[in-house]
């Protein structure tokens, strides 16, 4: 049954491609217009952290994640996320949309297990400054004993441009925001089903650095999240409180073909348990050059020092060569090869945002990635993108996800990893998106060859839309993730996971879209986390209007 379903999933995503580049070879347009065409952004790869702060601030629609498994949504979809109906445009044509200097939009759903949203959001935006906000609210009776909750958040963010006489800074870009969120929820795993965990969160974020990143350029970035986490139960309450700050910055100047370049970093967890911790730490600094060969060929050499501390007195450093090699036939061909070792600590807020049901005083370690090397090719045509990643990398002191009795912690082991992943994506003339991804990632224990906990060895994805005569939408979705192991011996596991979804969206009504979906079609029963069980078969009806 397993291979079937995988089988049907690859087959999908193969039929699609193929389709694609037939239409595509009968129907070339006679000029080929790059600006709209889907695009897979290829991350820079020089990493101190989690991500690459060598990198210019983010513009819309460039992602510089690259992680390879993301993580199953961690409760009835009132914390986790889901596939999102993008909001209709305005009445505007798309050109005179962007000199509009305002947009507001509303949103509500309401769905299975009396779960009901509403959110709202909006941007002001000049040629100098802009400003954006959205604040969304959440609540589910949860499909089983003690899985209600409820969720509350508020973003505002700003950024504006700021000129100045320095021949090195040139014009500044600087952005800060603040955000604010609420959680309360029950521990439905425990097994005192009285459990409820209270989680707030507040988090701060600011940016300065040159507009221009050509020539001479730097970049400096603050961040900070406050998280304080309240378990209570009858009689025996308890909190937690961390503050998890991050700082970059980095600078860099061209000389002819060369650009060199100098980054530091420094990231880490405040804890303040109720049990003696010290506060983990990690400090980087990475320097560089990159020379351009030719005009395709470019080479990125370097050295980094890291050194990080746990929450438990254990340290550990790591100076390393570094090395890139790419190829960029054209905008549309390119390929990289990438030797980057690291010393990565996640934070306490990465934990936490990843499974709101750790327990609250979690140990955590810097992770020492000596070997980390990998490579991605990606192409695009008018029609069809596809990127392939491989990648190898072995730890000291991994964190891997455990479960006892309900109670999820992490613990840390020398670990071997090979991941191999593809992503796709196709637009047809008929109207049909197609996007898919998938991975296969072997990890075990060093000297071992049982694969790690709550790591699946395949994953993979696929949406497809389509397109009606009449204003309307389908779509359908499909998910398979094989089998988890519980333990670190693999003597527990959590079965195949297949989940299939649907979905109608109609824009009848000017400015505004109404959809209905249906997730986990099949009704699989299967478990996010040891303990914790999925809810089953979800109807969701949802409602969005652009104001602006």
């Amino acid at each position: 049954m397993k291979k079937r379903l995988i089988c049907t999933l690859i087959g999908l995503c193969a039929l699609g491609m193929g389709a694609g580049v037939r239409a595509q070879v009968q129907e070339r347009p006679e000029a080929k217009d790059t600006a709209g065409l889907p695009r897979l952004e290829i991350p820079e790869i020089t990493i101190v952290g989690k991500k690459a702060i060598t990198l210019p601030f983010a513009r819309k629609g460039e992602i510089y994640d690259v992680n390879v498994y993301e993580a199953p949504p961690p409760d009835t979809g009132l914390l986790g996320g889901r596939e999102s109906v993008p909001l209709p445009r305005g009445t505007l044509s798309r050109y005179e949309e962007h000199q509009v200097p305002w947009r507001a939009s509303v949103e509500g759903s309401f769905g299975s297990f009396s779960t009901g949203s509403v959110g709202g959001y909006f941007d002001y935006k000049s040629q100098q400054w802009g400003i954006y906000g959205n604040g969304m609210y959440r609540t589910t009776q949860g499909h089983t004993v003690n899985a209600s909750g409820s969720t509350s958040g508020l973003d505002v963010r700003a950024h504006s441009l700021i000129a100045t006489d320095n021949d090195v800074l040139k014009t500044l870009r600087v952005s800060g925001g603040v955000g604010l969120r609420h959680d309360a929820y029950g521990m439905f795993g425990l097994p005192d089903l009285s459990t409820r965990r209270t989680r707030n969160n507040v988090s701060f974020g600011a940016e300065i650095g040159s507009s221009n990143q050509q020539g001479n350029a730097v970049d400096l970035s603050l961040d900070a999240r406050v998280w304080n986490i309240t378990d209570k139960q009858l009689g025996n309450d308890s909190d937690v409180s961390v503050v998890s700050p991050d700082l970059r910055g980095s600078v860099r100047t061209e000389i002819q073909d060369v650009q060199l370049g100098a980054d530091v970093l420094y990231r880490g967890s405040s804890l303040n348990y109720p049990n003696a911790s010290q506060s983990p730490s990690l400090l980087g600094f990475a320097a560089g050059a990159r020379w351009r060969v030719s005009e395709q060929w470019s080479v990125r050499v370097g050295g980094i020092y890291h050194n990080g501390s746990g929450s438990d007195g254990i340290t550990t450093t790591l100076v390393a060569p570094t090395a890139i090699l790419q190829w960029k036939a054209s905008q549309d061909r390119e390929w990289i090869f990438w030797f980057q070792p690291e010393v990565h600590l996640t934070t306490y807020d990465e934990h936490m945002r990843e499974n709101p049901y750790l327990i609250r005083e979690i140990l955590l370690r810097p992770e020492k990635r000596p070997v980390r090397v990998g490579t991605v090719l990606s192409f695009r045509t008018d029609r069809a993108a596809i990127q392939l990643r491989g990648s190898f990398t072995h730890s000291t002191n991994r964190d891997i996800t455990l479960a006892d009795s309900g109670r999820i912690r992490l613990e840390y082991a020398d670990a071997d990893q090979v991941a191999i992943e593809g992503l796709g994506s196709i637009d047809l003339p008929s109207g049909t998106k197609v996007k898919c991804t998938g991975v296969v990632q072997p990890g075990h224990e060093t000297g071992t060859s049982t694969q790690l906990p709550m790591l699946p060895i395949i994953q993979l994805k696929g949406r497809a839309e389509q397109n009606l005569a009449i204003p309307a939408t389908l779509s359908a979705s499909a998910d398979y993730m094989s089998r988890r192991n519980v333990d670190r011996a693999g003597s527990q596991t959590l079965g195949d996971v297949f989940l299939l979804g649907c979905g109608v969206s109609l824009r009848a009504i000017p400015r505004a879209v109404v959809s209905f979906e249906i997730g986990n079609l099949l009704n699989t029963g299967y478990e996010l986390w040891s303990g914790y069980s999925a809810p089953g078969r979800q109807f969701t009806l949802e409602a969005k209007i652009n104001l602006q």
